[in-house]
């Protein structure tokens, strides 16, 4: 009977390493680096990101970085896929949810400026204080007044959940704690929106409907709906909007993982916006707090998108290598 050879060992598969340097490193020295890919992130700083074969080879890379007089951040090994199709898929879905996080930055940004011409230019709403008028008005443009809840509140308040969660994704591991709460306020703060816009058109068809026989009866229903309407779409000061825009770009900015100076805006947003809920500040900080935060929201939705661009070719192609 022959003899069989015993079995040899398999090699363990070489571990994925994350090396993070200050500053922005050229993509010329990938070769040098043993071929890591090299991802340049908007707060000023390089991520290596590949297989090392071992320690002795992870500290030469190491030497590499000192050699560059670069500093060194941080280093963190990360679990190797190898060809599991569900892992891989689940690292290019989180890659999925800062893209939709980043579109829907820009959808909020683009719908404060429509809401914006809706509720000055076409209705000019703001000029209008008799409740009387308000709801002749209401009575003349139905579909107007409806399309601009839709727009500001309902939509508005779901597609904000949709870039909470987003930056929870993104900022969870540097701050969890903190993420939590802000993502907490963040929903909460969508979902009074989406209340108030929807308490808002509910009660557009029956008041419509009363002010055929009583119209003095029709504009104190339609006030004590603009009532609740306002309570829960913030109208007596943006402290939920403030507060949450005030923690992430605070955790953001401890977690390099944004650009800083749209951190920085997002802490003087955000510190407008809790302010304004004290009595006398409220209609002037208002009103700063929703032109500065459409600021907020379009570079923050450049900043998802951008990064997702350039990491997500290079994730998958670490993933399934």
């Amino acid at each position: 009977m022959a003899n069989k050879s015993p079995p040899q060992p398999v090699s363990p598969p070489p571990a994925i390493y994350q090396i993070r340097i200050q500053g922005h490193l050229g993509s010329q020295w990938a070769d040098w680096f043993d071929g890591l890919s090299i991802t340049l992130e908007e707060n000023g700083e390089t991520l290596l990101t590949g297989p090392v074969t071992d320690q002795a080879a992870l500290h030469g890379l190491i030497k590499k970085v000192r050699d560059l007089g670069m500093p060194l951040l941080a280093i963190n090994r990360v679990p190797f896929y190898g060809s599991d199709p569900r892992l891989v898929n689940k690292e290019i879905n989180m890659s999925t949810l800062q893209k939709y996080g980043g579109f829907a930055a820009l959808y909020l940004a683009l719908a404060y400026l429509a809401g914006m011409a809706l509720f000055l230019v076409v209705l000019d709403y703001p000029s209008i204080t008799d409740p009387a008028q308000k709801v002749a008005l209401l009575v003349e443009q139905p579909a107007v007044i409806f399309a601009t809840n839709l727009l500001m509140y309902v939509f508005f308040g779901v597609f904000l959940a949709i870039l909470w969660l987003a930056l929870y994704d993104r900022l969870k591991a540097a701050a969890p704690a903190m993420m939590r709460v802000v993502t907490a306020l963040g929903l909460i703060w969508a979902g009074s929106l989406i209340a108030s816009g929807m308490v808002a058109n509910a009660g557009i068809e029956p008041v419509v409907a009363q002010y055929a026989h009583d119209p003095a009866q029709a504009a104190l229903t339609w006030q004590g709906i603009e009532i609740v309407a306002s309570g829960l779409g913030n109208g007596n000061g943006e402290i939920l909007g403030g507060l949450a825009t005030l923690l992430v770009s605070l955790a953001a900015l401890r977690a390099g993982r944004l650009p800083k100076g749209l951190n920085i805006l997002g802490l003087l947003v955000g510190a407008v916006g809790s302010l304004s809920i004290l009595p006398g500040l409220t209609g002037g900080l208002t009103g700063v707090f929703g032109l500065s935060q459409m600021v907020w929201f379009a570079w923050l939705g450049m900043a998802l998108l951008r990064s997702n661009l350039a990491q997500t070719a290079q994730k998958t192609a670490t993933l399934v290598s």
